[in-house]
């Protein structure tokens, strides 16, 4: 029998009976054991994923959370007799960060691991676990065996929405890049792991299992520790592609991590043998046949950038836009004929930019129907020159959320206000909410930076009005949202980083013009015209500037 929260994606379960459920459930866990104890329960579900899921910091509660209601329930029907034997999946990322500073020599033997400092809590989650399950074995007799895995990988995991984790965020990078092309490596790539291939990580599992004198916790992965760099060449590699790094900021963990594998052979007589490039010949054959499948399949992204003498943040939208982990995307900069150096750089990024459109314009939302007129794309993103996408899988979430269902023609989320020169900065954070009719009455709106429209959308319902000057976006939203009645979904995350000082941000008295303009909105869709509204959205205005969160 097999549990998960869904049906294995990419191949048929082996398992006899597969139960789609919630391990977070007490009462579907001891439902499993409805026909009588069973000999052994192996332990793997938990709320984890790559680097850029686990350290980011947005996902911390969620995951101590999840993975401990998990453990608490399948740890509790050991107690009341469930089953006989269990197997818990720990990770490596208990041990100590400040064992792990050295990327040449990282400590992770298993007495490592106190005092404990684990550099997550991802990593601290699992700790508590390992010391409620052998606490089971101390005080109820239960039989445990514990592992701490280390980097796991293999064909038919998580290969790409923000969970994967490297060698499969590295092979779909490759995958998808043409020849001569660039890929984004977080951090300097001189950070070191070890990674195991999955099939020498079950039978670890296996032998663990299998004996009765040794319970753990016992390290199973790889001893071969390489840099992020040089994972990425063995990639290239086997993909027969010359490409070039792009190292830029994201989420690291610690600088140094290696399996140590002196316990394993003492008390197993066994040790991981398979070679790293083995494994990832295997993976990145499998990647590859994915891209090529979904490449095809996948809604079309038409991000639009619109710019006017902005030669000197340009370039961080534009990395923004191609660093994205989704491929399938056209990229459209509308130029008003800048003066500066604006076209230079543009022109730099050669055919990578879909399309230029460099001419005079009557303003910014003149601009944006341009861009918008010209795309050819499922789904239409607007992206002004001055801001940037928070991370590279926002398109990729973005479009898993429209892939929900097809009635939905709007997607927005969050946004962050960030300081001019330092974008790491925030000054303000605009956290927004799902959509109910009446929710504009009380100056609520979406961050327009942040609001993504099906193309379609767009076709039916029109393009921006610019005679309402910098409330034009602000006009769209309300009649998409609160005059037609477009289903709308919420993503909670940031998904946009705004340098303040934009074009309708730039004064307080910008934002009471606008707020004027706000009242034509109303009356030239013919709705009733809530004119508290004057009033109250320049307020949350205010309460931004006040408080650096709106809701």
């Amino acid at each position: 029998m097999a549990v998960d929260l869904k049906k294995p994606e990419f191949s048929p379960s082996a398992a006899d009976e597969f139960i789609v459920g919630d391990l977070r459930n007490r009462d579907l866990c001891f439902s499993l054991f409805q026909d009588g104890p069973v000999d052994e329960v192996y332990q793997l579900a938990a709320d984890m994923g790559g680097a850029g899921y686990v350290f980011v910091g947005e996902h911390d509660f969620d995951i101590m959370h999840n993975s401990a209601m998990i453990n608490l329930n399948m740890a509790e029907c050991g107690l009341h007799g469930k089953y006989k034997k269990i197997f818990y999946s720990s990770s490596a990322c208990i041990y100590p960060e400040y064992n792990q500073l050295d990327a040449d020599k990282p400590v992770c033997t298993e007495e490592s691991a106190y005092p404990a400092a684990p550099d997550s809590e991802y990593g601290w989650e699992k700790l508590f676990s390992e010391r409620m399950y052998l606490n089971l074995l101390k005080n109820y007799g239960v039989q445990v065996r514990i592992a701490r895995f280390h980097n796991i990988f293999g064909p038919e995991g998580t290969w790409r929405g923000g969970k994967e984790k490297a060698p499969a965020a590295i092979s779909r990078k490759v995958a998808e890049t043409k020849e001569g092309g660039t890929i984004p490596i977080w951090g300097d790539g001189f950070q070191t792991r070890s990674f195991l291939y999955i099939d020498e990580c079950l039978e670890g599992v296996r032998r663990l299992m299998e004996q009765n004198e040794f319970i753990g916790p016992v390290n199973i992965g790889s001893e071969e520790m390489v840099t992020i760099n040089h994972l990425t060449e063995m990639i290239m590699k086997i993909a027969a592609k010359k490409l070039e790094l792009e190292h830029i900021p994201g989420p690291l963990g610690v600088r140094g991590r290696n399996s140590d594998n002196r316990l394993i052979k003492e008390k197993l007589g066994w040790a991981p043998a398979t070679k790293l490039e083995a494994g990832l010949r295997k993976t990145y054959d499998w990647i590859e046949k994915m891209v090529e499948q979904t490449m095809g399949d996948d809604p079309l992204v038409s991000v639009v950038t619109v710019v006017y003498n902005n030669a000197k943040t340009i370039a961080n939208c534009i990395e923004s836009v191609l660093g994205q982990s989704y491929k399938k995307i056209e990229y459209i900069i509308v130029d008003g004929a800048s003066t500066d150096s604006t076209l230079e750089v543009v022109r730099s990024y050669g055919d990578r930019i879909s399309k230029v459109i460099s001419e005079p314009d009557d303003g910014i939302y003149d601009a944006m129907n341009k861009g918008i007129k010209a795309a050819t794309g499922d789904v239409v993103a607007i992206l002004n020159s001055d801001d940037m996408y928070a991370d590279e899988n926002v398109l990729a979430n973005v479009v898993a959320e429209f892939e929900k269902g097809k009635e939905i023609g709007c997607v927005y989320g969050d946004l962050d206000y960030v300081d001019k020169e330092d974008v790491n900065k925030i000054h303000r954070e605009w956290r927004s909410k799902p959509y109910r009719p009446g929710l504009f009455r009380t100056g609520w709106h979406p961050a327009h930076p942040s609001f993504f429209v099906r193309k379609e959308v767009y076709d039916k319902h029109g393009l921006y009005l610019t005679k309402l000057g910098i409330s034009a976006d602000y006009e769209m939203m309300l009649r998409l949202l609160e005059k037609e009645q477009v289903l709308s979904s919420y993503i909670p995350r940031v998904l946009v980083k705004m340098r303040t000082g934009g074009h309708s941000n730039a004064s307080f008295k910008q934002i009471l013009r606008g707020n004027a303009e706000v009242i034509k909105s109303w009356k030239v869709n013919k709705m009733q015209t809530p004119y508290s509204v004057f009033f109250r959205k320049p307020l949350s205005k205010l309460k931004q500037l006040a408080h650096k969160k709106i809701f």
